[in-house]
């Protein structure tokens, strides 16, 4: 497919530049020349696929149907060379990860509270977005745009399917456990982008292979990454290895973000579960199969109890 600034598709968008391209498809800025000054953002799907397109469009007409103020806009479809192209509000703040590649100095307070707004704003929707049965699958700054400096949710090109971004993506995805409709996995993604965003870059951006997959279960934090202790505690909670010891719902999450703490009864259990997850490893690293075998049944017990306290809230 070829792109060029100054075409004119579908009888009234000009196109004006790239916004950006990723692994399922190119975005341009586009004016709309029926309505004047109006600009759209549209998005050209890299692979042509009749079966997976109607499908897909199933899903953003579905997504479009909640009109949420915290999913990007969803306005048409057309076809552009047999490949499909999406029509989009623009959102003008531009995605979360170049914010962050802006490095402004910002005051520390000033952006504490700017994030927890945002995680506010991104919980409620993948509230609203879960209790329909939508699991987003690729949460991250790149797909959370800004309008108006309220963080948006788009790119649901993979929505209820298993794919995602590797380093944003639970260790039971990467081994395959990830299930289609489990909602934990957005809050997964959720807090790597919490503790992304407190970073001022990715935890973990330089891993890959085993050594990443490392820091996921240990849930290994950056250097001088301390303050505020309580939102650090809140992403740690998220980005938990054990789905049922990761907050349940966005809206769980949310409840803490506003409360400036986790619960502490299951907190932890959480923190009792991970200890001797990690017991148990370093035993096997050691050959003592009977240390690590004790270890796996605390571990268990553990995360029993924090489903029962989790059933019973």
């Amino acid at each position: 497919m070829t792109l060029a600034a100054g075409q004119h598709l579908d009888h009234k968008y000009w196109l004006l530049h790239t916004l950006g391209q990723g692994a399922f498809g190119e975005v341009w800025l586009a004016r709309d020349t029926v309505l004047g000054n109006h600009h759209v953002a549209i998005k050209f799907l890299t692979a042509a696929n009749p079966d997976k397109d109607k499908e897909f469009l199933v899903e953003m007409r579905a997504l479009a149907g909640l009109n949420l103020p915290g999913i990007v806009t969803f306005h048409h479809h057309f076809r552009h060379q047999k490949q499909l192209a999406l029509v989009m509000e623009h959102c003008a703040g531009g995605s979360l990860a170049q914010r962050l590649r802006d490095k402004q100095p910002v005051d520390a307070q000033v952006w504490v509270n700017q994030v927890v707004q945002w995680m506010l704003q991104l919980c409620d929707t993948l509230a609203a977005v879960h209790a329909r049965g939508l699991v987003h699958h690729d949460i991250k700054p790149p797909n959370i745009l800004l309008r108006d400096d309220m963080a948006v949710i788009a790119d649901f090109g993979i929505v209820n399917t298993t794919g995602g971004t590797v380093i944003y993506s639970s260790p039971g995805k990467g081994l395959g456990l990830a299930r289609r409709d489990d909602a934990r996995e957005d809050i997964y993604a959720l807090g790597v982008t919490l503790l992304e965003l407190l970073n001022r870059g990715h935890p973990w951006v330089k891993l890959t292979g085993d050594v990443l997959e490392a820091a996921k279960r240990q849930r290994t934090l950056p250097a001088g990454l301390d303050e505020p202790t309580w939102l650090i505690e809140i992403a740690l909670r998220a980005i938990h290895p054990e789905p049922a010891l990761r907050f349940q719902s966005a809206a769980d999450m949310a409840s803490a973000l506003r409360a400036r703490c986790v619960p502490v009864s299951v907190d932890r259990n959480a923190m009792k579960a991970h200890r001797a997850v990690l017991a148990g490893e370093q035993a096997l690293k050691r050959g003592n199969w009977r240390k690590a075998e004790s270890a796996a049944v605390v571990a268990l017990i553990r995360v029993f109890a924090a489903i029962v306290l989790c059933l019973n809230r």
